[in-house]
């Protein structure tokens, strides 16, 4: 179990940070899990609430531990399509008479379609401004976030195109009466 307690250094924080980023281990099994009784990946590390004291009260660590966790994410990412790209699990099946076929096995499909988007619903979550489902409604800047619509003068603001700007009459016939 991750060791409780641990004062933070540097070089501890830059190796929790290498592990994440570019090992790709997620957080609990860099520090392990006591309840599931998992040591840590190596001796001397923090546990995962300490890393978490860490990253709340030291603003360098919770920058650099910021980074490591979207390149762990982007990882992710690369993950979806070594995944998708794996050839079809493959079933034999013996009919009644001895014959033997082979088919797709639907379970294992069904599995890594399970992984596929249980992947893209954390990475959607984690980093929605590169992988999240985008709905925009109106008006967006340079760095995606909403802004005011330009003015745009049409000139309906008092009857429409054409009208007297001040009595809001187009000057046309008016409407039959019935």
């Amino acid at each position: 179990m991750g060791t409780k307690n641990i004062r933070y250094s540097k070089r501890i924080a830059d190796r929790i940070c290498y592990l994440m980023a570019e090992r790709h281990l997620p957080l609990l099994q860099i520090c392990g899990r006591p309840e599931d009784n998992i040591p840590p990946i190596e001796p001397g590390l923090p546990s995962y609430r300490t890393v978490h004291l860490w990253r709340k009260s030291i603003p360098e660590f919770a920058a650099a531990y910021q980074e490591a966790l979207e390149l762990h994410f982007l990882a992710g990412a690369d993950d979806l399509i070594r995944i998708a790209d794996e050839p079809p699990v493959m079933a034999t099946i013996i009919s009644e008479n001895g014959n033997r076929s082979r088919r797709v096995d639907s379970g294992a499909e069904m599995h890594r379609r399970t992984r596929i988007d249980t992947r893209k619903w954390i990475l959607a979550r984690m980093l929605p401004k590169v992988f999240g489902d985008r709905i925009a409604h109106g008006f967006l800047g340079k760095d995606g976030e909403p802004v005011d619509p330009p003015a745009i003068h049409m000139g309906f603001a008092n009857g429409g195109p054409g009208s007297d700007p001040e009595t809001g009459d187009s000057g046309g016939d008016p409407e039959p009466s019935p």
